[in-house]
């Protein structure tokens, strides 16, 4: 009787022949050979389609140059030089770049033939900049698993829930503002580790979420931050009004902040004493248990039940779909901002990207998909069992021996490529013709203006960044606060800066204000002061000729010609003088808020009366009446006397009278 080892290896014997067979009779169907061999059909194609070596699609057109190659190696290493390391899809818009700016420009190749060249390159490979560490329970109780959803049928049953829009998972996640972990960038072969720079802010705080089973929208954030006060610069435009921010001096968690949480949570998902029973999943922190959060949340009508706390990264959604995501959006914020030179990633930072990394994060598939791959809904106790025998597999650790390759001697600067290039220009013009020489030089020329104007681009750009720099720096250290303790929805928050702005306005205005009246009299001061000086200078002037004429002396013609006085007779350069300096005006015009044109723009015509004088009417065009019984001239005197003046100054202060 044949053994299974004799027999297994008599069949291999017949499906090399079949095999054999069907290569020498291309013609001729699986079928017959299988039929001839006795095997199966399914065996001899399986093992010629294993056989057939397949052949890469992509990559092998010659889109780059050498030199476009060796370009985009040395960008590679610049970029891990400066701390970043370039992406593949940073790589691959430089391609794009460099064939579009060909002559005549190039359309840039399309993704697969990028992937296909750069695993076929040999000097360029993908690394990790840092490994990032997951931490597995190596021995979970499959019984603890089946207990707890024991426990969690019965609840639904005990409270009459049945959908999954009356199912939600709360939980706090630290946040750790500026400590971005790894990426993928492109690299030479020879280079195998790279480390990126931290924000020098290493703050954390506390970010709790909460999602319901039917995959709906979640009801906005609730942030903890450490620290006593809100501030101004956190409140980002980006921000969609709803998010509640709270402190404490750890940037934790406690009972009152839980509590608050709590009243969120109930505001926004509309629960009451008369609303339909909700189950709220949540973890056993000690918050969670205070008699003041279990009351709150059973008045309200939500059930509260807690995971095993060594089992919630298999039965809690939000561990097992969406932190992940959501800190992996985070880590691209950070990494997006340290190319965008925000190099101290601050808490304003986080509060500017929140919505965005949100809004990637929390889609209905990905919620819907954590609650199913946890088996809470639909409940599945097998899918909670198969999560956790997946986190007890060991994954086998890949070793790298690639050797690195010798690297090109190259210039790797302007000056050195302006070297290299003059060094030409003296040996290969003798070997051409004249023609020939004439372009040479030109080309040369060319060449060497171009690397030129490259190099102080360069410089402008690194000044360009460094100003960039403080300024944003000058922006997110502003220490402006708008709350003291307690919570503060975003919306609130908002209303407050419109009022503090409002003041500040208020009060830059007065102050604008202030030094405009304040160069206006300095002004007037000085002008007053070189009148006094003037007068003076005339009472002597005077009284030297007075002297002179006694004596019967000859007057000089510098006598003669009377001394002008700046105060009573002022030139239109010393008027001009006068008005405050063109920046204060400026700065107050802007400040103000705009006048409607249509009240001053009008061809009305406006009536003014003056106290005493009876009705100006018609009367009045721009000369005061003069009454029908007197003369001329002494209507003219008896309106311009010291009462009428008052008078007029008194009602029509604002009316400039020539």
């Amino acid at each position: 009787m044949a053994t299974p080892d004799s027999s297994k290896a008599s069949y291999k014997a017949q499906l090399a022949q079949a095999i054999q067979w069907i290569r020498e009779n291309p013609d001729e169907s699986y079928t017959t050979a299988a039929r001839i061999f006795k095997v199966k059909p399914d065996s001899i194609r399986m093992a010629l389609k294993r056989g057939k070596r397949r052949r890469p699609h992509g990559g092998h057109t010659r889109i780059l140059s050498e030199a476009q190659s060796e370009a985009i190696r040395s960008y590679c290493k610049d970029q891990w030089e400066l701390g970043l390391g370039a992406t593949k899809q940073m790589v691959f818009a430089a391609i794009g770049y460099l064939k579009q700016n060909e002559e005549p420009p190039r359309p840039p190749p399309s993704w697969r033939w990028f992937q296909t060249w750069l695993k076929a390159n040999s000097s360029l490979h993908t690394i990790a900049t840092k490994p990032i560490a997951q931490s597995r329970v190596d021995t979970h109780s499959e019984t603890d698993v089946e207990s707890w959803f024991e426990k969690y049928r019965i609840t639904l049953d005990r409270y009459k829930i049945r959908k999954a829009k009356n199912i939600h998972n709360m939980d706090e996640s630290g946040v750790r503002v500026g400590c971005p972990r790894g990426e993928d960038i492109v690299v030479p072969i020879d280079i195998k580790d790279a480390y990126t720079s931290s924000p020098e802010n290493r703050k954390s705080l506390t970010i709790v979420e909460v999602i319901s089973a039917d995959g709906r929208q979640p009801p906005p954030p609730f942030i903890i931050c450490p620290g006593k006060k809100v501030m101004e610069s956190w409140i980002q435009p980006s921000l969609s009004g709803g998010e509640m921010i709270d402190q404490s001096d750890t940037g934790y968690t406690n009972e009152r902040i839980a509590i608050a949480w709590l009243h969120h949570f109930i505001k926004h998902i509309e629960a009451g004493p008369a609303k339909p029973w909700k189950l709220l999943l949540l973890d056993g922190h000690i918050t969670h248990e205070s008699p003041e959060f279990v009351i709150l949340a059973h008045s309200n009508h939500i059930a509260l039940l807690e995971y095993p706390s060594h089992l919630t990264h298999i039965l809690q959604p939000l561990d097992v779909g969406v932190f992940r995501p959501w800190k992996h959006y985070h880590n691209q914020a950070i990494h997006n901002a340290l190319r965008n030179l925000d190099t101290e990633y601050t808490i304003s930072s986080f509060f500017r990207d929140l919505s965005e990394i949100r809004e990637k994060t929390m889609k209905s598939h990905t919620i819907r998909n954590s609650f199913s791959n946890s088996g809470i809904w639909p409940v599945s106790y097998k899918t909670a069992i198969k999560k956790m025998r997946q986190y007890s597999r060991a994954k086998p650790i890949e070793n790298n021996t690639n050797s690195p390759l010798p690297m090109t001697p190259i210039p790797h600067s302007y000056s050195q490529c302006e070297n290299g290039l003059s060094e030409w220009e003296e040996r290969v013009p003798t070997l051409l013709s004249s023609p020939s020489r004439i372009r040479f030089e030109n080309w040369s020329h060319g060449t060497k203006a171009q690397l030129s104007k490259a190099q102080l681009q360069e410089r402008e750009s690194e000044l360009l960044g460094a100003r960039l720099q403080e300024q944003h720096k000058a922006r997110i250290r502003s220490r402006k606060s708008i709350n003291s303790g307690g919570p503060l929805t975003v919306e609130a928050a908002r209303e407050r800066i419109k009022v503090k702005e409002k003041k500040e306005k208020q009060e830059a205005i007065r102050k604008a204000e202030k030094a405009v009246t304040n160069a206006e009299r300095k002004a007037k001061k000085a002008l007053k002061q070189r009148g006094v000086e003037a007068r003076k200078a005339e009472r002597a002037r005077k009284k030297t000729i007075l002297e002179m004429n006694t004596r019967g002396e000859f007057l000089p013609l510098e006598l003669l010609t009377p001394i002008r006085d700046p105060e009573k007779n002022p030139t239109p350069e010393e008027l001009e003088a006068l008005q405050p300096h063109p920046s204060l005006t400026q700065a107050l015009y802007e400040l103000r808020p705009p006048i409607d044109p249509q009240l001053v723009d009008t061809d009305d015509e406006v009536e003014f009366q003056l106290s005493g004088g009876g009705s100006g009417g018609d009367d009045f065009e721009g000369e005061p009446s003069v009454p029908p019984d007197s003369d001329s001239d002494d209507g003219i005197e008896s309106i311009a006397s010291d009462e009428s003046l008052d008078s007029i100054a008194m009602n029509a202060d604002f009316i400039g009278f020539e």
